[in-house]
């Protein structure tokens, strides 16, 4: 748990397939000095856990299980997620009954089976709350079109979800949306367009 002092809401971040909650300081670092507490975890069977990783259902059994643990229901809460951990913020809404009183924020394009991606976007249509989508223009290799949520975004015209879609370098591969190539910093087109989301549903 970062910056535990935080008035402005509780991020609960879900981190990518075969990353860690290391890659990803700099976002945590980030948002948490913008007066957010921010809480990562790691999946089952990863570095720092332990058990077993049973694939994309297990992170959203454990993002559940997060929840549980840190939510006493005093702030607004934020989920944000990379990759498969965008799957789990999506789809998190189909295993529990716990309403989420703030936001869903995938980062990213998700990665997951064709079969997945009802699931996510049911997950985001059921939840009914402002939700961001970042889909990276150049994520085709590792997250075929017909696999992303992205191309999904027709079955959410009802829902509050926004969709962007983030330019990158030509074939600039699937984690340049977080990190560009060779940085060790935030990605400040992203993260730009998620500080002006949240601070436009945190004045609401």
């Amino acid at each position: 748990l970062w910056n535990e002092a935080g008035t402005r809401g509780l991020l609960v971040f879900a981190h990518g397939m075969g990353t860690g909650i290391a890659y990803y300081l700099p976002e945590i670092h980030h948002f948490a000095a913008q007066g957010y507490q921010v809480f990562a975890f790691a999946y089952s069977g990863y570095q720092g856990s332990t058990g077993h990783f049973y694939g994309f259902p297990q992170a959203v059994i454990d993002l559940k299980h997060a929840l549980d643990f840190v939510d006493d229901g005093s702030r607004p809460v934020i989920l944000m997620g990379h990759s498969m951990g965008a799957y789990a913020v999506c789809a998190v809404r189909q295993c529990t009954d716990k309403l989420l009183c703030g936001l869903i924020l995938p980062m990213q394009r998700i990665l997951f089976g064709r079969n997945c991606s009802p699931t996510a976007a049911a997950g985001l249509s059921r939840a009914n709350v402002p939700a961001l989508v970042l889909q990276g223009s150049e994520d085709v290799e590792v997250t075929p079109d017909g696999c992303a949520l992205y191309a999904h975004r027709g079955e959410l015209a009802d829902a509050p979800v926004t969709f962007r879609l983030v330019q990158e370098e030509e074939s600039s591969g699937h984690m340049t949306v977080v990190r560009k190539k060779g940085s060790q910093t935030v990605n400040e087109d992203t993260i730009c367009q998620v500080d002006a989301f949240l601070d436009t549903i945190l004045r609401q």
